[in-house]
This record gives structure tokens, sequence and C-alpha cells, in this order.
């Protein structure tokens, strides 16, 4: 349990959302005001883009994935890729 809890930094609460990490990545989730049932998990930097030829790559790998994937998506944006999954949750 220690070293489970361990693997958690304490939570950073913004007016939009919450930043954490777990297990060494940074994650944030947003929330919309005006759409309360979105949901978005954002993983933020998961790989720095180092030349335009790396770039390429990487559009045309998240452009795949994107386009095969419903809830999870990939973005680049300016030299970072960053990891989503965004949905709308079921209204109670």
């Amino acid at each position: 349990m220690v070293e489970a809890l361990q693997r958690w930094r304490s939570p950073v609460v913004f007016d939009d959302g919450v930043l954490f990490d777990f297990e060494g990545l940074p994650f944030r989730v947003v929330f919309d005001d005006e759409d309360p049932r979105f949901f978005c998990l954002v993983v933020t930097v998961v790989w720095v883009i180092e030349s335009a030829e790396e770039m390429l790559k990487v559009l045309e790998a998240a452009n795949f994935a994107n386009s095969k994937v419903k809830v999870a998506k990939v973005y680049a944006v300016e030299d970072d890729v960053f990891g989503a999954i965004e949905m709308f949750l079921q209204q109670h």
C-alpha cells in the first residue's frame, strides 16, 4: 500500500481541473463549467519532439491513432506530445 501511495504526488486544484502525477507522469483532469457532462483526462508531455523529421512521424502516428480510437486522442503541441481521453459522462 505504501508503494502505491508513493507513486502519487499530491494533486493541485485549478479552476478548470486537477493536476497530479502518477508513476512519474503528469496528468490533468479538465472540467468544463458550461458542459458538466464533459470529462477529459490528459497525460501531458509523453514525448518531446526533437526535430522536424520527428514531428512528421508524430503527426502521422497521431493521425492514425486518432482515426482508429474513439475516446483516446494524441496531440502534438509545439514540441511536445500529449495523450487524452475525452468523453461525455451519462447524466444521472
